[in-house]
């Protein structure tokens, strides 16, 4: 463990994310559940249930207290990880949260696998230096915590498709070149009504169903 002193924060954090997220899943069907390990395991901090038949992933949270300050404040244009944990196959997933708490970045690690290696050197809480294996990935999105029903929905796309990667994140292009790669959820409302409605749209049932999220959403609260 590199940083034992932070344990408590990252654990705080953890909790909280848990609790709005299982606070949301409710109201939109409970499909999901996140849940945490009570005991440190050193291997995984959690994992998310389907609850109609009992699958389940793990992931990987870390509590950044560098280069992610806030929301849209990610120092770099891609994410890391430890090769140590993406080769727990087990742990499906890498979640970090900004220092204010007010946003995550998430990547999938099968995402992960298709990058080379790379050797960085990490510095413990003491000082000392060790030079690990870590891979970085573009594959990534961005989310507000006060919009963690993006969160569910990615969620039960991935049970539901069985792609535990970046097809869970719902991404459309458009062909006069305004959207190139991006999330569903970041498409503008004008254009997500042409999506659902126009004839051939591949992109006709995805919206539909981001249509249905934010005529949710507008009556949503977190506690």
């Amino acid at each position: 463990m590199y940083h034992p002193n932070k344990y408590k924060d990252h654990n705080d954090a953890l909790n909280v994310l848990i609790s709005k997220f299982n606070t949301i899943a409710k109201k939109h069907g409970n499909k999901v559940e996140m849940y945490y390990q009570q005991r440190e395991n050193f291997r995984d901090d959690g994992g998310v249930i389907f609850v109609k038949n009992g699958i389940k992933f793990l992931f990987d949270f870390e509590k950044r207290h560098t280069y992610y300050a806030k929301c849209k404040n990610l120092q770099f244009d891609t994410l890391g990880q430890f090769e140590r944990k993406i080769q727990k196959k087990e742990i499906k997933l890498s979640i970090q949260c900004s220092t204010d708490e007010q946003c995550l970045v998430i990547a999938w690690h099968e995402d992960y696998e298709k990058e080379s290696i790379e050797n960085i050197h990490s510095v413990t809480e003491n000082g000392d230096t060790e030079n690990k294996g870590k891979r970085f990935t573009k594959d990534f999105i961005e989310v507000p915590i006060d919009r963690l029903d993006i969160l569910y929905c990615i969620f039960v796309e991935a049970f539901e498709s069985n792609n535990f990667n970046k097809k869970s994140f719902c991404m459309v292009s458009s062909p006069q070149g305004k959207y190139v790669n991006i999330p569903i959820f970041d498409v503008d409302c004008e254009d997500l009504i042409e999506f659902a409605t126009r004839f051939g749209s591949n992109y006709k049932e995805m919206a539909k169903k981001e249509i249905y999220r934010r005529m949710c959403r507008e009556n949503q609260k977190i506690d």
